[in-house]
């Protein structure tokens, strides 16, 4: 198992978004992961299936937390995207993410 956590991906998110923040650059979207179709932050020698789906909505769950939690001046916060790859897999995926209970995002692709 990686050594990434959750807490981890917490602490990473919140450290960027407020260094970015405070020089006035706080983003419209954040993108929390990337072409997430497998397991995320799996160790490099292993495959990504099946999707620990616990697990993997842990980590996105702590990224879209510290997204939310990230508020510029004037109090708006950036919007929370998801994207998988290749279309004929967004329907399980996300049917099983919000399965799993990753369900506040506002958009996906």
């Amino acid at each position: 198992m990686p050594t990434s956590s959750p807490a981890h991906v917490y602490e990473y998110t919140r450290d960027v978004l407020a260094r970015l923040n405070a020089r006035g650059l706080l983003p419209y979207m954040v993108q929390v992961g990337n072409e997430i179709n497998t397991q995320m932050l799996r160790a490099a020698d292993t495959k990504g299936a099946p999707i620990d789906w616990v697990r993997n909505a842990k980590i996105l769950n702590a990224g879209i937390r510290a997204v939310r939690e990230a508020h510029a001046a004037d109090g708006s916060s950036p919007r929370v995207m998801l994207h998988v790859a290749q279309p004929e897999n967004v329907e399980p995926w996300f049917a099983a993410a919000t399965a799993a209970g990753v369900v506040d995002f506002d958009y996906i692709e």
